[in-house]
């Protein structure tokens, strides 16, 4: 059998920037989900959701695939190839951290209890169909933990992946008419809080 390789490091020495950004991303959060309760939606909310949600139709296929990518059915197999590429740790913690972030989404989700925009909005355009509750964005929760976690075991000249595709998930949920912009801003704290 191979043997697993080192990857016990990349969180050593980093514990002030972790506290930092665990007590940030729980404020940012805690504040969404404050603000979300309300019920209704804010002004730059509309204004943020409406002007990615009219882009033109030719965005659609390309919005649907991105999308994927913070789906529960791709969690499983970041896990999988991490494990796979013998990354155990990081699979540990990956898995750990999808888990406990899902587990809050779920809760959340019911205690907000917040609507979908075709709901919150007349003139919503929902590409596609999704039920439950809105807050927070489970799609952003779970992109942000899988590439947040797999982040400081990336060679630096690819990290710029790491926010651009949390952002093209986010801006596709906009887009696809299933969450509005304080879904994915709790979303992305949530799981930058949990990672």
């Amino acid at each position: 059998m191979a043997a697993a390789r080192h990857d016990t490091t990349p969180y050593t020495g980093h514990f002030a920037l972790y506290a930092g950004g665990f007590v940030a991303a729980f404020a940012v959060f805690g504040i969404s989900a404050w603000l979300a309760a309300k019920g209704t939606a804010t002004g730059w909310e509309y204004t943020w959701f409406h002007g990615v949600n009219s882009w033109s139709e030719s965005w659609y296929r390309f919005m649907v695939i991105v999308t994927f990518f913070g789906s529960t059915m791709w969690a499983p197999i970041a896990v999988i190839l991490a494990f796979l590429f013998r990354f155990y740790r990081l699979a540990w913690r990956m898995a750990l951290s999808i888990l406990g972030a899902y587990s809050i989404v779920m809760v959340a989700k019911h205690i907000i209890g917040r609507e979908r925009p075709i709901t919150l909005f007349q003139d919503a355009h929902a590409r596609v169909a999704e039920t439950g509750m809105g807050f927070p964005s489970g799609h952003a929760t779970l992109i942000t933990v899988v590439t947040l976690t797999m982040l400081p075991y990336m060679p630096w000249k690819w990290r710029w992946i790491v926010p651009a595709a949390i952002v093209l998930v986010c801006l596709s949920r906009l887009y696809l008419g299933v969450h509005i912009p304080l879904d994915v801003i709790g979303g992305v704290a949530l799981g930058t809080g949990v990672v």
